[in-house]
């Protein structure tokens, strides 16, 4: 073997010392041009990197920069997959999301597709005439009445009705109704109320 070469993990020492050397000259040029200059070099530096550690303490930090509260949460959370925690959830947020109130408040998010457009008309002219209050804006029981609307009348419509009910049930749309039901069966399965 040739001993001219370095070992991988030689290598990669190396580079950290070397990386970590840089840093150090760095902070160490700052300090000096800031004694020279009294502050008026390093201060926009100093003021910047402090600004941008603030206002992203994860980039720097990582988990160190979650209070404790939520390092408790997510511990429990990864703890409570083995108890059921994942169908809790989902169960809390289907009974969240069936309430009449819940689908009232939260209106249908269309896209400017065609078959968007043709539900669109559909719920306007088949559904809203018939509406108890024809003043709010299209929202998820309209949705829901459309599609028993289309069941009723041969399911012409049911692959666009279903697509665009996939868009507006999907988690991403209820991240919060998620923390809600996540923290709901931390309370159940371990009896502590976040």
């Amino acid at each position: 073997m040739n001993d001219n070469f370095e070992s991988k993990e030689e290598g990669e020492a190396s580079v950290l010392e070397g990386c970590v050397m840089i840093v150090l000259y760095s902070i160490f040029l700052i300090v000096i041009l800031g004694v020279i200059s009294d502050g008026r070099i390093t201060k926009p530096i100093t003021d910047k990197l402090e600004n941008i550690v603030k206002d992203n303490p994860e980039f720097f930090w990582g988990d160190l920069a979650k209070s404790q509260d939520e390092l408790d949460r997510d511990l429990l959370i990864k703890v409570s997959k083995t108890r059921n925690f994942d169908q809790c959830v989902e169960d809390e947020l289907i009974e969240y999301q069936s309430s009449y109130d819940v689908k009232n408040d939260n209106p249908i998010i269309f896209r400017w597709s065609r078959s968007d457009r043709e539900i669109k008309s559909l719920i306007e002219s088949e559904v809203i005439p018939g509406w108890p209050d024809s003043i709010t804006p299209l929202n998820l029981n309209h949705l829901d009445a459309i599609f028993e609307w289309d069941r009723a009348n041969g399911m012409v419509y049911i692959y666009k009705i279903l697509d665009l009910m996939d868009r507006n049930y999907s988690k991403e749309n209820w991240s919060f109704a998620i923390t809600v039901a996540e923290d709901k069966c931390l309370n159940t399965i371990w009896g502590i109320n976040m």
